[in-house]
Parts: C-alpha cells; sequence; structure tokens
C-alpha cells in the first residue's frame, strides 16, 4: 500500500533534482517549485490513508493536516486503527513540521524571498555568504529535530510505552 506510489515521487523527484541542481532559477519558478513540492506531498500523505478504507474527504483532510502539522484528525477510534496508518501519520507529521521549516528557512531565501530580505541587514558580504549560513542553519535544525526526536523516544521507553502505543498518548 505505501510502495505502490513510490516509483513515481522517486522518478519524479529525480527529474527535479537533476533539471535544477545547478541551475539558477526565478522567483516565480521557484515559487512553483515548491507549490508543486506540496501538492506531490499531500497527494503521497493521502494515497496511504484512501487505500486503507478511509473515505476520500476523510483521507485528504488527514493527509493535508499531517503535512501541515495542525495535529487534527479524522480518526474516530486509534484502536481500531491499523498501526502501519498510525506510524504514517506519525511520519507524515514528522516530515511535515521538517518541511515547513525548510520552506521558510532555506527554500525561500535561495529564490531571493523570505528570509534573506529579513536577514540582509545581519549579515554582511555577498549572497553567496548568506546562502552558506542559510544551509549551516537548516542542518543545524535538522539536527536539533532528530536529536528531540530520539530523546521524544527515549523518554516514551523509560515510561513503558513501546512502539506505536506512544501514539496514544
Amino acid at each position: 500500500l505505501f510502495l505502490r506510489p513510490a516509483p513515481v515521487f522517486l522518478v519524479f523527484g529525480l527529474y527535479c533534482f537533476l533539471r535544477f541542481r545547478f541551475s539558477q532559477i526565478s522567483a516565480s519558478v521557484g515559487i512553483l517549485l515548491i507549490t508543486e513540492t506540496w501538492v506531490l506531498c499531500f497527494i503521497s500523505a493521502i494515497l496511504p490513508f484512501y487505500g486503507s478504507g478511509m473515505p476520500l474527504i476523510d483521507a485528504v483532510y488527514e493527509g493535508i493536516s499531517g503535512f501541515t502539522t495542525t495535529g487534527s484528525s479524522m480518526l474516530k477510534d486509534f484502536d481500531a486503527t491499523p498501526h502501519s496508518i498510525l506510524l504514517w501519520r506519525a511520519m507524515i507529521q514528522w516530515f511535515g513540521g521538517m518541511t515547513v521549516v525548510f520552506v521558510f528557512a532555506f527554500l525561500l531565501p535561495m529564490i531571493g524571498m523570505g528570509g534573506k530580505n529579513l536577514g540582509s541587514n545581519e549579515f554582511g558580504g555577498n549572497s553567496s555568504e548568506f546562502s552558506q549560513d542559510v544551509r549551516t542553519s537548516a542542518l543545524s535544525f535538522v539536527r536539533m529535530y532528530a536529536a528531540l526526536t530520539f530523546l521524544e523516544i527515549v523518554m516514551l521507553l523509560i515510561i513503558g510505552l513501546i512502539g506505536i502505543d506512544s501514539d496514544r498518548l
């Protein structure tokens, strides 16, 4: 169920990576690329919910609320929900939190929008120095996000919740 759409998304992702890797893109193309990426993320989040028998409108709501990290859910009975769906829900919320920060702290400044204008008075030098500083900040964020995730897992294990049971808190 989870692997069926993977080849399509992998091919599209590889194409985008190879196509835009070394090219300088304009702000409008960058916004379009970010929008397309979000739409693909939403579709990939929705498919497993819909494939597990959830009504389409509930699957759309569950997938989009996961990636936008609202914490809202259409699931009524977590005990009756398959563990694979609970794990998928947790994963898209985790990736969604990271994606929101990446878009605003990393991608928008790369195309000359967002944080670049906010930090222009704070950073001396040229834009490549700022770009390198944004990359360093984004990497630091990923490390912190992973460390906090690991710390939460350890704390859940300490209080006796293992595996998927921790989603029921």
